[in-house]
């Protein structure tokens, strides 16, 4: 080849292969599964315990259809799919992280996976349609109004699962997470007042792998106040695994509730 001709800007040069998939979209936080061959992110979403552990306390998912709100890559939505899920339906509002979703797709087979594009909260206000089991990871506690939230989530399903980091009962802790609340908003709810923690994210622009909400900000809850919320809204039978009370990021739950 003449010294003066190159590769184009944008095209491919060498064989096809996974990883030059995985490359396309930069900066994953999900290790994908090993047989792939591929280098990725380091956090185990394609195998993690928190999943396997909600799907076994909904009495297994087989033959479901699944909405999952926020698949991030598409970690939980393979899982949902190696327990023989029926169909997984998951709307993701990160463009990044949507990209991802698409890869994670083609390179595993997801056959029986939706990616959708776009913000979940006025797709479920104005969709009707209903589903065995509604998977929600780490997005209660992105939203400006989680409240509304489940409001809309119990009007499409009867079983739910949650991940969400959340606010002890007794308010905030002299703890290194806490200080990325930025106010405290007390709102009127069913008769009652719910504090809403204010926590600001980074900003999307600066930080490659974002994975926070659509806003600057989110809201958490008291414990409390999430159990109560899902309890008025008829999800009677609740079970809680792997809480964890780090320094850090925070304490978190993992959720199951049915009705």
């Amino acid at each position: 080849m003449p010294v003066w001709v190159f590769p184009q800007p944008g095209c491919v040069i060498e064989a096809p292969s996974n990883q030059g998939i995985v490359d396309l979209v930069p900066w994953w936080i999900s290790r994908l599964p090993d047989g792939l061959g591929v280098v990725a992110g380091t956090a185990a979403l394609f195998d993690d315990p928190r999943a396997t552990w909600a799907i076994e306390a909904l009495g297994g998912v087989g033959g479901c259809r699944i909405l999952e709100l926020g698949p991030l890559e598409g970690g939980h939505t393979h899982m949902l799919l190696g327990a023989d899920a029926a169909e997984v339906i998951a709307i993701e509002g990160n463009r990044q992280a949507y990209l991802r979703c698409l890869v994670a797709k083609e390179l595993l087979d997801l056959k029986n996976a939706r990616f959708l594009l776009g913000n979940f909260l006025p797709w479920l206000a104005n969709s009707k349609e209903c589903f065995d089991v509604i998977w929600a990871t780490g997005v209660l506690d992105a939203m400006i109004n989680p409240l509304a939230l489940l409001a809309h989530m119990s009007l499409r399903t009867n079983r739910i699962h949650l991940f969400t980091h959340y606010i002890p009962d007794e308010g905030l802790a002299d703890a290194q997470w806490a200080i990325t609340i930025a106010e405290v908003e007390n709102r009127a709810h069913r008769g009652r007042v719910v504090p809403h923690y204010m926590r600001a994210f980074p900003d999307a622009s600066s930080t490659p792998n974002y994975a926070s909400g659509l806003y600057t900000f989110g809201a958490w809850l008291r414990r409390a106040d999430i159990l109560e919320e899902l309890n008025c809204l008829g999800f009677k039978r609740i079970a809680i695994g792997h809480e964890s009370t780090d320094p850090a990021n925070g304490p978190s739950m993992t959720i199951v509730a049915s009705r």
